[in-house]
């Protein structure tokens, strides 16, 4: 028998979205004029107005009826192959839908999937089988909804759906010629509603005859539920083909065992009833890793530690207190709790108020007295300043608590027996200095301060200073005696230290003058102790035994305006809730309130 041949053409009416509907460009959308272009094998990429320049000049061409019989893959064109080759009878491409079946579904894939569905079967589906009575295009009153399935919003709300995940448990099955999937989709905003969504599928043209789901808007069956199944489906068709996934390939559904009354542990650890399954290896008890390495068990730890504390009556911790420690579990506060804690910060901020004064108050003298150590430990001071205001998270504001709040007292360094040691030194030569200098000159040192503007800061500069040659007489004084500056001369800094000290050096020289920098830690300390005592100027001293360096600070009352704020916002969040819950003694992280 003779081979029969068919040439065969594809017409703007044979493939989904290749007939623009209106007859003005301008009134299409960037879906519709880059489908029109995929289907002549044109490049598709730009905004509108670039679409519609492209679909203007093809047309102008005259080769808007030239559709490529390479769409979607060729689909269309053996579709209409198979078309003409049926002489017997006409093949009823469009066969009517069918009451979806009750039994025989299966976990998707279970049967073989639409041999000829593509994107142009969706795309056909969603925007182009919509059928409105009486639209016309230069109406200005017409629906919002119906022009709104015309675009390309149910394609992008369904593609997201699906790409975000939405479409779960989808089942198949087929039947009198037909292709029936349906699958439980969520919602987009509210993840605990599931919509019951199906589509109905012609296996030998892969048109969609039918769809449905339970949502509002799936009152013509084109949804953004439905076009996520029907993206699902083509997603898999691409990926894998068209063929039902075979027994091997699919995951283990036997053997799985009851689905009630599990209790999930180690296998070591389950109780039989035979008594030869009970007998336990002694290789699941045995520890690889070396001795040394080995965890003890925190419950043997916290024994240990407990006989420990019941045999020894001594208050100073001993040896083993010092390397173990008892490990706490984590907690959070309810609302309850919350509530509470902020009482309790709240007493605490009444209690450390003072009376409203427009000067501030000394509250300690003595460095070593208790009353110094207890007001000091319940208030940001100055010299954590700068390491306060820069604190964003519980890992950074973990260790300024520490210091604070649990920290006692260490080993002094030999760069601190050096301070503690010329001080003295220090404070005599500046004062012999400054007379020279300026006539009825005197300094005396002070103690500690609190403002009652400022009721949760403290300072405790190392002087109070009177100058009669300035306009504002009264300003304060703090003195630094460097280790590294020992034998050094202070105005040669940038000559005798090395370019690693420099980088971390308080000071710097501008233009053939040395001065503090406004970064330092103790340019903050000093705003700091301006702010809290209301005065215009203090004193930087940097000592050394060959050179003594004063330089005059200035109060910035915008700097200070600013970190206040900053300073007393972490002793609302953070000082006062680790007062009272005591989280870093216990290993824990410190909460914020």
């Amino acid at each position: 028998m003779a081979a029969q041949y068919h040439y065969v053409s594809l017409t703007e009416d044979d493939v989904p979205g290749a007939k623009l509907p209106y007859p003005l460009l301008e009134n299409h959308s960037v879906v519709q004029l880059k489908r029109w272009l995929q289907c002549r094998d044109l490049n598709s990429s730009g905004n509108l107005s670039d679409l519609i320049k492209k679909v203007r000049k093809f047309i102008e061409a005259g080769n808007s009826q030239s559709i490529s019989i390479s769409v979607d893959g060729g689909k269309w064109y053996h579709l209409k192959l198979k078309k003409l080759q049926e002489t017997e009878t006409q093949h009823q491409d469009k066969p009517k839908a069918s009451t979806p079946p009750i039994t025989g579904w299966n976990i998707f894939p279970s049967v073989d999937l639409p041999k000829h569905f593509n994107a142009g079967h969706v795309h056909h589906h969603i925007i182009e089988s919509v059928q409105f009575t009486g639209q016309t295009q230069n109406t200005e009153n017409h629906d919002d909804d119906e022009q709104e399935l015309h675009t390309a919003n149910p394609l992008n709300s369904g593609r997201n759906y699906f790409k975000s995940g939405h479409v779960q448990s989808m089942k198949d099955c087929e039947k009198n010629g037909m292709y029936y999937l349906k699958a439980k989709v969520m919602a987009s905003y509210v993840m605990s509603t599931m919509y019951d969504t199906m589509v109905q599928i012609s296996e030998d043209s892969g048109f969609v005859r039918d769809a449905s789901c339970t949502c509002i808007a799936s009152s013509v069956g084109r949804c953004s539920h439905v076009c996520a199944l029907l993206f699902a489906l083509l997603d898999y068709i691409e990926k894998n083909g068209n063929d039902a996934q075979s027994c091997t390939s699919k995951y283990c559904d036997w053997n799985k065992g009851c689905k009630r009354y599990k209790d999930p542990k180690c296998v070591s650890n389950v109780i039989y009833e035979n008594i030869k399954k009970q007998k336990i290896s002694n290789v699941i008890l045995y520890d690889p890793t070396p001795a040394y390495s080995q965890r003890t068990p925190q419950k043997a730890v916290t024994d240990l530690l407990n006989a420990i504390e019941s045999n020894f009556t001594s208050s100073s911790e001993n040896m083993w207190q010092s390397i173990l420690y008892r490990q706490y579990a984590d907690y959070e506060l309810d609302a309850e709790s919350k509530a509470l804690l902020c009482e309790k910060r709240s007493a605490l901020l009444q209690n450390i108020s003072l009376p409203s004064s427009p000067y501030p108050q000394e509250i300690a003298k003595d460095q070593e007295s208790d009353k110094w150590i207890v007001e000091r430990h319940v208030r940001v001071t100055a010299s954590m300043s700068k390491a306060v205001s820069t604190a964003s998270n519980p890992q950074s504001a973990q260790s300024i608590l520490n210091k604070i709040l649990w920290e006692e007292k260490t080993l002094k360094s030999r760069a601190m027996l050096y301070r503690i040691e010329n001080e003295k030194n220090a404070f005599t030569d500046y004062l012999t200095k400054s007379r020279m200098e300026t006539d009825g000159f005197s300094a005396v040192k002070t103690g500690l301060w609190v403002n009652s503007k400022y009721s949760e800061l403290a300072c405790s500069p190392d002087g109070l200073v009177l100058d009669p040659g300035e306009e504002n007489k009264y300003g304060l004084l703090e003195i630094k005696c460097p280790h590294i500056l020992q034998g050094k001369d202070v105005s040669k800094f940038d000559e005798q230290l090395t370019k690693k000290q420099q980088s971390g050096f308080c000071l710097r020289r501008s233009n053939g003058h040395i001065e503090l920098r406004k970064n330092h830690a103790y340019y903050f300390k000093i705003q700091t102790q301006l702010g809290i005592m209301g005065l215009k100027w203090c004193d930087f001293v940097i000592w050394s035994d060959i050179h003594l360096e004063k330089i005059r600070i200035q109060f910035d009352q915008d700097f200070w305006g600013s970190l206040s704020e900053k300073l007393i916002s972490f002793h609302h969040k953070w000082l006062c809730p680790e007062f009272f819950e005591m989280r870093i003694p216990r290993r824990l992280m410190p909460m914020s309130l």
